[in-house]
């Protein structure tokens, strides 16, 4: 199976990996204990998901542009503008002054060990900064320098005392895993369907148990390392087979960072004013989360939409 399906067919495992985490905050109502484990309880394998992918798409956004400072300026842009947006937003919905907005709107609540709201801007933001120099050394000593930072940050993470730091250095395995995959498919490597099967299934398995041993440790984190790759690969097997599906798909992934932002906050203002107006169940339950999942699409699209129209008017694009 060729790694190149990972490539052709990011945008439509951004959206979802996208949903994957939709279901994880809104802890969707599915009764089935197996549907429920695989899509609620795990959803938040979308930002490990998130972290190989953007990892992956890094790699060939380098290779064709290594100025250091016209690469940074490009991914400023992307996630900057609107969390500026959001500063304000987000202190007029959770109603705690502009400050709180700041700190909530580019995570770094994460930062200082206290909350994983919008954690992943931070984390990302400086993995832009830090991306260049770890290629520069990735270079000629891909799988080694992979393996050692790979175990180093599991090393570190596992020692940790705090639960916040120890998350987000979780996922960073996956990001570096996402540099080592981009650099296979820049060799043309394939990888035998079998393995890629055997590794998917092993993944869902260790999965399984380490959330029963481990469920409140940062251990059943680590599964993800084997399952992301495979999950990704079969998946976009998948979409390469059902060509129908990936222009919806392939759309959603355009709004990814966008519904990240704005999905916690529609379900937020839901819960807060009509969650008190019926007695809360499963149906009810259902049908707000639902209801949240299609406005925080609508509202990712105008988001993006308006504020890259800004940027244009403005020339800062």
């Amino acid at each position: 199976m060729s790694i190149k399906l990972i490539s052709k067919h990011r945008g439509e495992l951004m959206a979802i990996a996208m949903l994957w985490i939709a279901f994880f905050h809104s802890q969707f109502p599915i009764t089935n204990k197996f549907i429920r484990f695989a899509l609620v309880n795990c959803g938040y394998g979308g930002a490990c998901v998130f972290s190989f992918l953007s990892a992956y798409g890094l790699y060939f956004s380098y290779k064709k542009d290594n100025d250091y400072g016209s690469f940074i300026k490009k991914r400023l842009y992307r996630i900057v503008p609107f969390c500026l947006v959001m500063i304000v937003v987000d202190s007029i919905i959770r109603q705690k002054g502009i400050l709180d907005g700041l700190f909530s709107a580019f995570g770094l609540y994460a930062v200082i060990g206290l909350d994983l709201t919008n954690w992943y801007t931070s984390y990302i933001l400086l993995l832009y900064f830090l991306t260049p120099l770890y290629l520069k050394v990735f270079k000629n000593r891909e799988l080694k320098l992979t393996i050692v930072t790979i175990a180093i940050t599991i090393l570190i993470s596992s020692n940790l005392n705090n639960l916040i730091y120890q998350y987000v250095l979780s996922n960073l395995t996956l990001f570096l895993l996402g540099f080592f995959f981009a650099y296979l498919e820049d060799k043309e490597t394939k990888i035998p369907s079998i393995v890629v099967l055997i590794s998917f299934v092993l993944g869902w398995g260790i999965l399984f148990g380490s959330y029963h041993f481990y469920r409140n440790d940062i251990r059943h984190i680590y599964p993800f390392i084997i399952l992301v790759p495979s999950m990704c690969m079969l998946v976009s097997w998948i979409f390469d087979k059902l060509k129908f599906l990936q222009k919806p798909f392939k759309y959603l992934g355009k709004y990814t960072y966008q519904f990240y932002l704005l999905h916690e906050l529609v379900l937020l203002l839901l819960y807060n004013n009509y969650a008190i107006l019926y007695r809360p169940g499963i149906h009810f339950d259902f049908l707000i989360n639902a209801f949240a999942l299609v406005i925080a699409i609508v509202l990712s699209i105008v988001f993006k939409e308006l504020v890259d129209n800004l940027m244009k008017r403005s020339e800062l694009k």
